[in-house]
């Protein structure tokens, strides 16, 4: 990966972001976008039902200015007295599982829920159950909830590491969309967050870097910028001429047989008889084997076959829509034959 390119893409994008914020209309709340990478894949692996990990060294939710819903097994009395215990810190609200099935029916509640908190982290024994309660406006907005397994003994830390890291969905398509940063990062930010989101990437892909085929980076604005793209195998090379030069056939003639030739190649030794008429002109002078007789000789003496009659029945009957209609010559036999 050229990391001078990943750094004129990267600066790039922010220049576009720049300009097309001064053109547009000012905002009540000043939006930072994320910055996503756009990778294509040769093959396509198992789909995954659960989001890989990728681990960034620049973080997309810090503690500051992020809220953050988890959603638990445990009632909300216990929850909070666990993660008290546990020394976890950042959490903004805790939602059990009985309460979202209850509480959170509605489309309003929902996408309520949705716009209020920035990430949402769940228990990995009921991740399962959550897409069918959440919706399809977490779908949309990205930000279904990531699996932390709450029976660690470190759970700050696994919070932690799940806070600080990217996630990558692998569906039916030949393309992943993974978030690197945000628009607002420094360049060296979003370059580094590249180059380890790649690595990470690859470690989940089969056949690692080698099943890429390329790779872009996108705002949701604008186009993608390839930083990427892996070239085909150099053909391989052709075996080189032979000294000896092309191979040649060889044509024996035996003038034993009666206008019979046999042909033997130096490939086999196939042999097949031939009659004079199939050689080449030449050749048949060369050896005597073409008769003297023209053409207009040959079609004279072939005899002219007459071309036989097509019998015609007296009786003809044609069948239309399943009844029987005679033909206007039969009818006309039976009406001479009713007169006399």
């Amino acid at each position: 990966m050229d990391e001078t390119l990943v750094s004129k893409a990267v600066a790039a994008l922010q220049t576009y972001h720049s300009t097309v914020q001064k053109k547009s209309k000012p905002k009540l709340v000043d939006e930072d976008p994320l910055v996503s990478m756009v990778v294509a894949l040769k093959k396509i692996p198992d789909r995954t039902v659960r989001p890989l990990r990728v681990p960034l060294p620049h973080t997309l939710y810090p503690v500051a200015g992020t809220d953050l819903c988890l959603i638990t097994k445990r009632e909300k009395g216990e929850a909070k007295e666990f993660l008290k215990e546990k020394k976890v810190e950042g959490v903004n609200k805790v939602i059990p599982i009985s309460k979202l099935k209850t509480n959170y029916k509605s489309f309003e509640s929902k996408r309520q829920l949705c716009s209020n908190y920035d990430i949402f982290l769940s228990d990995k024994r009921v991740y399962q159950m959550l897409p069918r309660l959440l919706g399809k406006r977490f779908f949309e907005k990205k930000k279904l909830p990531i699996p932390v397994d709450m029976l660690k003994k470190d759970l700050a830390l696994e919070i932690q590491q799940a806070r600080n890291s990217t996630y990558l969905h692998i569906g039916l398509g030949s393309c992943c969309n993974v978030s690197i940063g945000r628009v607002g990062f420094t360049c060296e930010h979003l370059v580094t967050n590249t180059l380890a989101a790649i690595k990470g990437v690859s470690s989940h892909i089969p056949r690692g870097l080698h099943n890429i085929q390329s790779v872009h980076l996108k705002t949701p604005d604008s186009i993608s910028l390839p930083i990427y793209n892996s070239l085909p195998p150099p053909p391989a090379l052709l075996p080189a001429a032979s000294d000896e030069g092309p191979q040649t056939k060889r044509v024996k003639l035996d003038t034993d047989t009666d206008n019979d030739s046999t042909m033997e190649t130096e490939k086999g030794s196939r042999k097949r008889k031939m009659n004079s008429s199939d050689l080449p002109l030449e050749r048949c002078l060369e050896f005597g084997e073409v008769d003297n007789s023209s053409e207009t000789d040959k079609v004279g003496k072939e005899e002219t076959v007459p071309k036989k009659k097509r019998k015609i029945s007296k009786l003809s009957v044609k069948k239309v829509r399943g009844s029987t209609v005679q033909s206007s010559k039969y009818e006309k036999a039976l009406k001479r034959k009713t007169k006399l």
